[in-house]
Formats: structure tokens, C-alpha cells, sequence
């Protein structure tokens, strides 16, 4: 190539260089400058972490306008923070001004990415009664989105925004189609269960939950409760249950399906399913049925679990529970043959078995209820309660054994037994507070049933367990008698101790015995409690039903009557709402209920 060549090539590479950077710095010049933020130091992103925090408590207590202060805070620190953005528009709508959404939306176009900006503007549509607008909006995003890696995301995304607005049905269409898109008919079953319970739907929003279930276990627990919580709304659906699980090969299936039977009160179905559940899954329906207080079904269990199970020892601790069930259902009969067959077996008194989870001992210590409730002599029940100590794991069981013991003399009004049996007890080495605590009780009922009230015993209760129940029942005693006539106090004060020892007739003998009168009102009502938890109702519709002079009392004796008849938590709310300052308010009822 000769020098001319090379000369005219070199000429022609700076010509285009120099038109292609003019070029370039022109169409620079066009576009508008682009904004340079400061990179975010850790001291700022600190501070606007607690500007976001601060704002979400203001959120949560509904006080969006300074929430609303704190997010624009956050803006002027980092101005496309899109949170903040977006918690800003949906405060306004909150608020009811749809119009500053709009505006700040539009300023603010530029900062969010295309999905955040169209799911804002459609929850302004939407709260605009637009609905059509907002579809076409969204439909116009999924469609030109729809090759997207995120499209499922999309899809979950405005299905949430609708369900915001109580779109339900334009909700359950997006998961629908993003089912059908992915080739996953359950992909969203769950959400579809949730949309379908808001809307009040039940019979589909079941079998979607049932379904999912099916294949994820771990939803057991939460399934179980929207059937109980749709059982409670329509008994009837217990067909649809039955109809969608009774073919499961899946242990937790079935067992929704027979908790489902227990709360239709279909409990033979309930047993017979339970029957070809595992042994442990039986105890520990037993055992939440008992923890429940519904003796019924725990009984039932119980003997189930009795029969299916072949470990004698854990048979052996089945008759324990069924004698203990038996004795809260009052059928002490029945308990007590209970009580002598585990008391007499070899196996339950061998030395493996002696401390297994306390049993001898508690066995024992129900054997002297059981014999307090037949009347038999004091001393007879007295060395019951010393033959249990024989077999307590611990000196704390042996210390509340003492207590038991002290509290029958009390009641018998053997006095100066009780006196001496709380001197020794207190003077114990290493006496664990809490019994240390209910000798100083037992120390000032001793007093107030001699009729020598000790006011420093009252009030080291109230200083050192001021909320204690060992305190409420003092008090509440002590405010029960302190304006009686010495009649009327000499007789309530028996009555008490005749429930400390299980005579509840007689009890309601001796405070029927009184005249009715606004003096002696509160007895008659405190009496009525004695006698439901004795398992003596209709004596006790007897005292609620009589003409209280008193309001609060006689709002309490409606509660109760209402308790009685199974319609009690509506009345209990209004009850606490209406009187707070009653004798009876949660603070110092714990006595008489």
C-alpha cells in the first residue's frame, strides 16, 4: 500500500470518529439529566430502618396520616423507596383521598417498577368502585408479561390485591388461570380455600382445604380448625367431610374426620375410626379431651385406648385417668372401684411402677376424696392421706399432703390440731414459698374462724402474693362477714367449712336457714356456686331465681342461670362490660366462681 493510500484511510477514520462523538454529545444534550443519588451508608440505612418501623406501629394503630409523615421522611433520604411509596398511596386510600393517591402516583411514575405501579393504580381503581378499569389494567399487564419468569408471582400478586378489595371472584379467576398456565390444578388450592371461606362458602372452601391436606401434612393442624370453625357455622357439612376423607389411607385424615364426628356428636363413628388410628394418636385425644374438661368423650377415649392397647402398665395408667374422670363426673361409685383395683394390683405397687408419674400417690389421695364424699370418719381419711405419703416422689408432695390434712381439721374445727400442724410445718427447713404461702392462709382463716381476725396475717398475704388466689378468696371472705351479724357470719363460716369437706347439702341447708335479705344476698349466691360445682344445679336454679335487691348481684345470678343453660359466653362479656366495678369483677371473683 503506498504512503498515499494510508494517508487517505487515516483521514477517513478521523472523520467518522469525530462525527460519531458529536453525534453521541447531541443526543446527550436531548435527554434530560439523570440524577446521581449517594450510595447508602450503613448510617443511613439505619436511620430509615427506624423510620419504617416507626411508621408500620403508626399503620397498625390506624393513624395513617403520621405514618404517612414518617414515609416522606424516608423520601427525602432515599427518594425511590418504593415501601414507602407505595404505603404512602395506600394510607391515603385509607384515608379517603383518593385524589392525593392519584396525584403523588403520577409524580412518582418514574420511580416504581411496571407490576408496582399497575397494582397501585388498580388498588386506586378499585377503591374508585372501577372495577372494570382495574381488570382491563391488570389483564393488560398479565398479557404483556406473560413469557415472564415471574409470571406465577404476577399472577399471586393482583389475585391478592382483588382479594384486598373483597374481589373475590375476580381473585379466584387469576389463580384459576395461573393453574391452568402452569399445569398445576392444585398450585393455589389453598389460597382458593381462604377466598372461598371469606366469601362465606364453606362447601368449596372445604374441599380445597381437604385436598390440600391430603398431600401436605404438615396443614393438618390448620385444616382441622377451619372444620371445626365450619362445623360450628353449618353441622350439615359433616357429610361433605365424611364424603372427602373417609376413603384416606392417611392417618391425620382421619383423625379430622373423627374429631368432625365428636363435635356432631357422632360418637360412635368418632370411636370407630379412632380404633384403626395408632394407640398413641387415641391417648392423646384422651388426654386433650380430659385437659379440656370433656369428661364424656375423654372417658370414651380412654376406654378405648384401654382396649386397643397391649402394655399392662399403660392400661394401668388408663384406669388411673378413668378414675379420676369418674370422680369429676361425680359418679364416686365407680371411681372408687377403680381406685381398689389399681391400689390392689401387684404390678401397679412393683418397684418400677411405684413413682411412674406419681400415680400410687395420686391414687391414694383420690381414694380419701372419694372416701371424704361417703363420710367416712375423719381419722380413717386422715390415714389415707398419710398412706399416699408413703409413695410421694418428692417432699413437696408429702408438704401437700400436710396441707390436705390441715384443711380437713380446719373445717372440723379442730383448732388447736391446726394450730400446732402450721407451727411445725412453717418451722421446715427449706419450705418452698408457695406452701409457706398457704399456711399463712390457713393461719388466718384459723383466725377468722375463731372469730379473731388477724389483720397482719391479711396483710403479709397482700403484701407478698398480692394477686394470688390463696389472697382474692381472703379477702372475699373477709369482705363476705365483715358487715354480718355474728349469726349470720357463724353460719356462713360453717357452710364454708362444710364444702371444704364435701357436705354441699348440708352446706345448702345452713344458708337456707338464714332469712333473705339484702344482708345476707351475697351468701345465698355464693351458695349457688357450691352447689353447680357440686354437681347440684337444680338446688342452685333455687337461690339464682330468688328477687335480688342488689343489681350487681342480680345481673351475677342471670350469668349464672345462663351458665347453667350452656348460653353463657355472650352474657359473661356483657356482664363484665356492664358492671367492671362489681364485687365480682375478674380481679376478685376467683371465690365464688
Amino acid at each position: 500500500m503506498n504512503k498515499k493510500t494510508i494517508l487517505t484511510v487515516i483521514s477517513i477514520f478521523l472523520i467518522t470518529f469525530c462525527l460519531a462523538e458529536n453525534k453521541i454529545k447531541k443526543t446527550s444534550a436531548r435527554q434530560s439529566p439523570v440524577k446521581k443519588y449517594k450510595r447508602k451508608t450503613p448510617e443511613t440505612r439505619e436511620e430509615i430502618n427506624i423510620l419504617v418501623k416507626r411508621a408500620r406501629s403508626f399503620q397498625n394503630r390506624r393513624n395513617y396520616e403520621k405514618a404517612n409523615k414518617l414515609y416522606f421522611e424516608i423520601l427525602k433520604i432515599s427518594p425511590n423507596h418504593e415501601n414507602s411509596i407505595i404505603n404512602i398511596i395506600n394510607n391515603y386510600i385509607k384515608m379517603k383521598q383518593t385524589k392525593k393517591a392519584e396525584k403523588f402516583l403520577i409524580e412518582r411514575t418514574n420511580s416504581l417498577p411496571s407490576k408496582l405501579f399497575t397494582g397501585t393504580k388498580a388498588s386506586i381503581l378499585l377503591d374508585k368502585n372501577k372495577l372494570s378499569e382495574a381488570i382491563d389494567l391488570i389483564n393488560d399487564y398479565l398479557k404483556k408479561n406473560k413469557n415472564s419468569d415471574y409470571y406465577l408471582k404476577d399472577y399471586k400478586y393482583f389475585a391478592q390485591l382483588y382479594e384486598n378489595f373483597f374481589q373475590y371472584e375476580e381473585a379466584e379467576k387469576l389463580y384459576s388461570e395461573a393453574e391452568k398456565i402452569s399445569g398445576n390444578k392444585r398450585l393455589f388450592a389453598l389460597e382458593s380455600a381462604r377466598l372461598y371461606e371469606k366469601s362465606g362458602n364453606w362447601e368449596k372452601s372445604l374441599t380445597e382445604y381437604l385436598s390440600y391436606t391430603e398431600v401436605h401434612k404438615n396443614y393438618q393442624y390448620l385444616v382441622a380448625s377451619k372444620v371445626k370453625n365450619a362445623l360450628k357455622s353449618d353441622s350439615t357439612l359433616i357429610n361433605l367431610i365424611e364424603e372427602k376423607i373417609k376413603g384416606s389411607e392417611k392417618n391425620y385424615m382421619l383423625e379430622i374426620l373423627a374429631k368432625a364426628y365428636i363435635q356432631t356428636n357422632k360418637i360412635e363413628k368418632a370411636l370407630a375410626v379412632y380404633a384403626t388410628l395408632k394407640p398413641s394418636t387415641v391417648l392423646k385425644t384422651a388426654e386433650q379431651y380430659k385437659s379440656e374438661k370433656n369428661y364424656k368423650i375423654a372417658l370414651k377415649a380412654y376406654e378405648l385406648y384401654g382396649e386397643i392397647t397391649n402394655n399392662p402398665e399403660n392400661i394401668l395408667e388408663t384406669k388411673y385417668n378413668l378414675a379420676e374422670i369418674y370422680f369429676n363426673m361425680n359418679q364416686s361409685d365407680k371411681s372408687f372401684a377403680y381406685a381398689e383395683e389399681i391400689i390392689n394390683s401387684k404390678k401397679f405397687n412393683s418397684r418400677r411402677m411405684k413413682y411412674r408419674k406419681n400415680y400410687n400417690y395420686k391414687i391414694r389421695m383420690l381414694k380419701a376424696e372419694i372416701s371424704l364424699l361417703r363420710k367416712e370418719p375423719l381419722e380413717k381419711i386422715i390415714s389415707q392421706i398419710k398412706e399416699a405419703e408413703k409413695y410421694a416422689a418428692n417432699s413437696v408432695y408429702v408438704y401437700n399432703s400436710t396441707l390436705k390434712i390441715i384443711s380437713l381439721n380446719l373445717a372440723s374445727e379442730k383448732f388447736d390440731t391446726v394450730e400446732k400442724q402450721i407451727k411445725k410445718l412453717m418451722s421446715s427447713d427449706n419450705l418452698p414459698e408457695y406452701i409457706r404461702d398457704k399456711a399463712f392462709y390457713y393461719k388466718y382463716l384459723l383466725s377468722l374462724y375463731q372469730n379473731s381476725p388477724e389483720d397482719s396475717l391479711l396483710t403479709e398475704l397482700l403484701v407478698k402474693i398480692p394477686e394470688s388466689e390463696l389472697t382474692s378468696n381472703a379477702l372475699q371472705l373477709t369482705d363476705f362477714v365483715k358487715n354480718a351479724d355474728d349469726s349470720l357470719k357463724s353460719v356462713f363460716l360453717k357452710a364454708t367449712r362444710k364444702v371444704t369437706l364435701k357436705s354441699t347439702l348440708e352446706a345448702y341447708d345452713l344458708i337456707n336457714s338464714i332469712e333473705f335479705k339484702p344482708e345476707s344476698e351475697i351468701f345465698y349466691l355464693v351458695c349457688a356456686d357450691w352447689l353447680i360445682d357440686g354437681g347440684y344445679a337444680n338446688r342452685a336454679i333455687e337461690f339464682l331465681t330468688k328477687d335480688y335487691s342488689n343489681s350487681a348481684l342480680k345481673a351475677y345470678a342471670v350469668l349464672k342461670l345462663n351458665k347453667i343453660s350452656d348460653n353463657h359466653k355472650k352474657s359473661g362479656r356483657e356482664f363484665l362490660i356492664e358492671t367492671p366495678d362489681s364485687v365480682f369483677s375478674p380481679s376478685l371473683r376467683n371465690y365464688v366462681l
